[in-house]
């Protein structure tokens, strides 16, 4: 039996292989990241610090596109059908499904879903049958968020940064397409850059649609007034420093969900 394990990038997934090595041993124990090539820049270094303390190699799964580069070629961001980001379809299951394959049928894929996530564990085994998943997170103790980032620092590893601004998720360097306009004005404030390069990016997308015939589609909808219509990235940063629309950082106020449990 090979033990893979999903090393996403954020402390969930860090701390699910840690559980993993301590049940099973580090033999029979592989660990894997699929690289978006758009994480924060610390997303390597942490992954570089798991790799260090675990003892375990984290094999780096990529084929040198980023998410834009998907977008492009697609004429899409999301999954036809379940509204998922496109891009982590490509750039981060396909890859998966593959790396596991080379092992034969005997493998288990662990993946850093906790207890609170039920939702997201039976998404995945419902599309994906045929392969055995195991959430060492719900195994008792059950660890949540809070739990996990405790962990990594009496390991001495220093969770992702982005934790530290309070992000929700440790992916794509906070400009994640499935983020709502809160977090993107978040964005802005926090690291205009890269909201500059994605609004770029997005400008370029809709272009490319339209040359194509077909219905451009913002990353943000805006649903003010009852409605809901596209509202591109530059839109939200004009109204922005218009004072038209005030950042609302609500969406920072994460507490842990061993609260509510």
């Amino acid at each position: 039996m090979i033990h893979l394990v999903n090393v996403s990038g954020g402390a969930a997934s860090a701390v699910c292989l840690f559980r993993v090595i301590e049940r099973f041993g580090i033999g029979e124990t592989r660990a894997c990241f699929a690289d978006t090539n758009w994480e924060h820049p610390d997303c390597y270094r942490f992954i570089d610090d798991v790799e260090r303390v675990a003892g375990v190699k984290v094999q780096r799964l990529s084929d040198g596109r980023n998410i834009w580069d998907i977008f492009f070629e697609k004429y899409m961001m999301t999954q036809p059908g379940t509204g998922g980001c496109l891009a982590s379809w490509e750039l981060k299951r396909i890859p998966l499904e593959r790396h596991a394959e080379q092992f034969g049928g005997d493998v288990t894929i662990y993946v850093g879903f906790g207890p609170d996530e039920e939702d997201r564990m039976t998404r995945l085994e419902l599309a994906k049958p045929e392969t055995n998943f195991e959430f060492p997170l719900t195994w008792r103790p059950a660890m949540f968020r809070c739990d996990c980032l405790d962990d990594l620092r009496s390991r001495g590893i220093r969770p992702p940064s982005m934790y530290d601004d309070n992000y929700p998720h440790a992916n794509c360097g906070g400009a994640c397409i499935l983020a709502g306009i809160k977090q993107w004005a978040g964005l802005l404030l926090d690291n205009r850059e890269l909201y500059l390069v994605c609004e770029e990016n997005e400008q370029r997308f809709l272009a490319i649609l339209v040359a194509r015939g077909r219905e451009p589609h913002t990353i943000l909808r805006d649903r003010r007034g009852g409605k809901s219509v596209n509202y591109s990235l530059r839109q939200l940063r004009e109204d922005i420093e218009s004072g038209r629309r005030q950042p609302d950082d609500s969406w920072r106020a994460m507490s842990c969900s061993c609260l509510l449990f």
